[in-house]
Parts: C-alpha cells; sequence; structure tokens
C-alpha cells in the first residue's frame, strides 16, 4: 500500500479510448484533454523496452511456473514478448501498453507477474488454477518516443500490403503534429483501431480510410502478433476466459448520479464492458455465437470488487461512458469471439504526474486483475449476478 491517505490528493491526466466516428482523427473529450507540450517531458520512471527484455528473462529464471516467448516484432524491429504464468485449465489473456503513453499497466502488470510466480500458497493456488498468458508491452516502438501510437509510415504498411498502394490512407494512422493530446512524434497507427473478430481477414484498399465504428484491417504488426497469441490460446483452450486491456485516462470526477459529490474527487479507475454499439452488426450470436456480454459484465464485476477490497483509498471506480462504438479495438475483437472482455482505465499517467504516485496507479490495475483472477481461482466468476454490472456508477465525463 502506498502512502496516499484521501482520492482528492490525486491529479490524474491521460488519454482514454475516444471514438473516431469519421476518418478524421477525433478530438478530445473534456475528460481526456491535457495541456498542449505536456507530451515533452522524460519517461523516467517507466519501463522501456530493454527493460522488459530484462524483467522477462528474469521472471524465466527465477519465478516458478514460468515460460517466455517473442509473439512477434515491432514494424521498428523489437521484440514484443508474452510470459506465461501457470497451468490451470481457465485462461486469462492480459495485455498492457497498447497506447504506449498510457504505461502504468506496463508496471502493475509486471508486479502481478512477479507476484503469482513467487513461492506462496496462494501464488501456487493461482498456478493450478488458472493459466494467465500477459504482453507487458504490446508497443515497444512508441513506447520509445512515448506516444500513444506505435512507429511506422504509410509507405512501411504498402510495401507490406501492396495491394493498398494509391488508397488513402486508414483513419486511425496519424503524422506528427504539435505535442497534443495523440499527436504523435512519429507517424504511426492507433493499435487499438487495428484489431478485427476475422482472423483471416486481409487489407483491401476499398476498405480504407474506414471510420471509428469500423473493424481494423491488421495493419500493423504489433496487432497480428495480439493476434496471433490469442489464436494459439484459442487452439489450446478452445475459449479464452478473459481478455483485459489496461489503459490509463484522464482526471474525472467519480461520479454522475445527479447527486451532489466532492468536485475534485477523482476516479481511481473506470471500466467497461461494453465496446460496440449494436453487436449483431458485427455477427454477435451469429457468426461470433459465443459473444462474451455476461461474462464481460461478471469480469467488471469481479474487477471493481477486487479494487473495493483495496480500501477506501481506492473507492470509487466508475464505468467508463457506455456509448463506445470501437469495432477496431481489441477488448470488442475478443469479446465478440467469446472472451469475458474488460478494459481498464486506471488514473493518470505522466502528465505532470510526481514520481511518487505511479505505484498507487499501477496498484489500482493490480487490484482489479486480481479481483478477476481470485474470482475464477475461488470459482466464484459463474456465481457473479451480471445485472450487478450496472451498479457500477458511470463515470463523469
Amino acid at each position: 500500500m502506498f502512502g496516499i491517505g484521501v482520492l482528492a490528493a490525486l491529479a490524474f491526466t491521460s488519454v482514454a479510448m475516444v471514438e473516431s466516428p469519421s476518418p478524421v482523427r477525433a478530438e478530445p473529450s473534456q475528460c481526456n484533454e491535457f495541456p498542449e507540450g505536456q507530451g515533452s517531458e522524460t519517461v523516467e520512471g517507466y519501463y522501456q523496452p530493454a527493460e522488459i527484455e530484462r524483467v522477462v528473462q528474469q521472471l524465466e529464471h527465477t519465478g516458478q511456473g514460468v515460460n517466455t516467448d517473442v509473439i512477434g516484432t515491432s514494424n521498428q524491429g523489437r521484440p514484443i514478448y508474452s510470459v506465461r504464468v501457470g497451468s490451470g485449465d481457465k485462461v486469462v489473456f492480459l495485455q498492457a501498453g497498447i497506447h504506449a503513453n498510457e504505461p502504468t499497466g506496463t508496471i502493475a502488470l509486471v508486479n502481478v507477474l512477479k507476484s503469482l510466480s513467487d513461492s506462496s500458497r496462494r501464488s501456487q493456488q493461482v498456478r493450478e488454477a488458472v493459466t494467465i498468458v500477459a504482453v507487458p508491452q504490446l508497443n515497444p516502438d512508441g513506447a520509445v518516443p512515448y506516444q500513444r501510437e506505435n512507429h511506422q509510415t504509410w509507405d512501411d504498411t504498402v510495401a507490406m500490403f501492396p495491394q493498398l498502394a494509391g488508397a488513402p490512407s486508414a483513419f486511425y494512422h496519424s503524422l506528427p503534429g504539435p505535442r497534443f493530446w495523440s499527436d504523435p512524434r512519429v507517424p504511426g497507427f492507433d493499435l487499438n483501431r487495428d484489431f478485427n473478430p476475422d482472423f483471416d481477414y486481409a487489407p483491401q484498399a476499398g476498405h480504407l480510410p474506414g471510420g471509428g465504428s469500423v473493424r481494423g484491417m491488421y495493419l500493423t504488426p504489433e496487432a497480428r502478433a495480439s493476434r496471433d497469441l490469442y489464436t494459439e490460446l484459442e487452439q489450446e483452450f478452445g475459449l479464452v476466459d478473459v481478455f483485459v486491456d489496461l489503459h490509463n485516462q484522464a482526471p474525472c470526477n467519480t461520479f454522475d448520479d445527479g447527486e451532489a459529490h466532492t468536485p475534485d474527487l477523482h476516479t481511481p479507475m473506470s471500466i467497461s464492458a461494453q465496446f460496440l454499439r449494436d453487436p449483431g452488426s458485427h455477427g454477435a450470436g451469429t457468426a461470433y455465437p459465443n459473444f462474451g456480454w455476461d461474462a464481460s459484465r461478471r469480469a467488471n464485476v469481479a474487477a471493481w470488487e477486487g479494487v473495493q477490497r483495496g480500501g477506501s483509498t481506492f473507492s470509487g471506480v466508475t464505468r467508463y461512458p457506455q456509448n463506445l462504438d470501437l469495432a477496431g479495438s481489441a477488448n470488442a475483437t475478443y469479446q465478440l469471439r467469446g472472451s469475458a472482455s474488460v478494459l481498464m482505465e486506471a488514473g493518470r499517467q505522466r502528465h505532470a504526474n510526481p514520481q511518487w504516485r505511479h505505484g498507487f496507479i499501477a496498484k489500482v490495475h493490480e487490484l482489479a486483475m486480481m479481483g478477476i483472477i481470485d474470482s475464477l481461482v475461488d470459482n466464484t466468476f459463474e456465481d457473479i449476478d451480471p445485472d450487478r454490472y450496472e451498479e457500477i456508477p458511470v463515470r463523469n465525463g
């Protein structure tokens, strides 16, 4: 536990998932804004790709029940690592760093992996009941310049997919610009718009530029690496029980219920099971008969309860705004294929955030992940009433 007594002491800022309804990049909502220029500070305190490599090697050498792998390489040739802990017949896929300027999820995921691979009796119980498969940093190229996107030019993309020559670039590809919101320092893709539940999909020029409610095209090697790992888990387990994607968000008031609340009381985390406004139009129940709606709501409740167990400092978890239409997101894609899908948007990341707060933000993620894992280990997951998801207060903004 970290030495922070009240949530009012927190001052979060970050970038949350924002729908892009047209080929033009979406502007941030009030909850997602941060002042221009705040992307320029150093990334001290966060994992860089070389550090992830050392951590993964350490886990493999010293952890119990640990196996590691390279599941692919980034566009700039950096390895993308996975860490597997345990051998249970339930599988949880944890992913962090898809938006590389939202990095506290990577810290939290490394902490959870270290804990679950120790010699304690509880960790042994977890390893016997559940298989944890984690990608600590899906976007290593973005971690170097500290930006949301990967590092990939449109020319790089056409070289991979010559059939796209002459077509407009995808709506989720951005060029360098002034440091505001998601303007990158180097050209790249928002990886969390590049997913598609059709794992055999091949990019087509006629589908460009696309839009926020349209499926992604697997134009990036990073998204394809995640897809390929998920495919392997599907083949091994039949169904990936739970998928969790770790993000950071901006300072948002805790509740939006019409009642008076302290205006500067920020939510430590927002979570969501909802990613598609019309799941049926994307094949839920037909092409994808295992669409994981109730399972997703159960997993969100388990995460909510896990954070509450951390004590009053961590109270005030909210639901992310429930009007998402992000067909190209990893959460939507894996939910359509049957996984209980959880978006975790913990506090803010680097922007004006003193170093001593990093641990608190990571701890929120850790508690939420362990809430889900514990419910699977203790066989209480299926007993959760999915309608309790509606009890989680909606985030203000």
